[in-house]
């Protein structure tokens, strides 16, 4: 069914958001295959983020931030999310890593019957910090979104992995560099069986939502695509 016109507020926002996307994607390589990652970035990783030392368990592949959660398996199953307005709802302003609670009161029982079926869980999440120059305004960025990260994790007690972009390059969604590196480098020699996995993200185009990249993102890779009521209300509703 087609959906109303938004109203000319909706209209410019969402526009303004697929105008950054684009640039993303511009600014970004073509992903031919694995080229897209010289051999020398294959093994650059550290505890750094442009000279931002990371708190235990993180790492940085490049502007990537990496993390895991109880030790995640393999898996040719994927069940891949957005964080911000999907797992979490949280503040726009302040840096409080504390800031935050689940989208929906019932994401940790739905991660762990995903887990219990064989889904390796994955966040798949961007964070725009390249606009920040100074170091100070950068580590609070990055302790701001790890920490919310890492506390969301331990509350919904399940193994999980997270990806996080934090430049406007090909990692960056809708571009496709955190998927790939998930498939090609990130899930212990296991390749996905694409047809398997799915998206969960609320950038679905919708009206009143702010950009359409995590639905032009889950096109790209070939993943199916659920919104974030879609997956957490109709297809998992609460069961009490």
């Amino acid at each position: 069914a087609s959906q109303a016109e938004p109203p000319s507020c909706c209209r410019e926002r969402m526009q303004r958001g697929k105008k950054r996307e684009r640039e993303a994607m511009s600014a970004a390589p073509a992903l031919k295959g694995t080229t897209w990652l010289t051999a020398g970035e294959e093994q650059l990783e550290t505890t750094e983020l442009r000279r931002v030392k990371l708190s235990a368990g993180w790492r940085a592949r490049g502007s990537l931030l990496l993390w895991e959660h109880l030790d995640p398996q393999p898996s040719t199953r994927i069940a891949a999310f957005d964080f911000d307005g999907c797992l979490a709802a949280t503040s726009l302003g302040g840096n409080d890593p504390n800031a935050w609670k689940m989208q929906f009161a019932h994401v940790p029982e739905v991660l762990k019957q995903l887990h219990k079926e064989g889904f390796k869980i994955v966040v798949l999440t961007n964070e725009s910090m390249d606009r920040f120059k100074s170091e100070q305004a950068i580590k609070s960025c990055v302790v701001k979104k790890c920490g919310r990260l890492e506390n969301f994790s331990r509350a919904a007690g399940v193994p999980l992995q997270v990806l996080c972009a934090t430049a406007k390059d090909n990692y960056r969604k809708p571009a496709t560099g955190m998927w790939e590196h998930v498939y090609h480098h990130g899930n212990g020699g296991v390749v996905p069986v694409v047809e398997d996995c799915f998206f969960v993200g609320d950038a679905a185009g919708r009206k009143g939502d702010h950009s359409d990249s995590d639905l032009v993102f889950a096109k790209a890779v070939g993943l199916r695509f659920y919104n974030e009521k879609e997956f957490f209300t109709s297809l998992h509703p609460p069961q009490n």
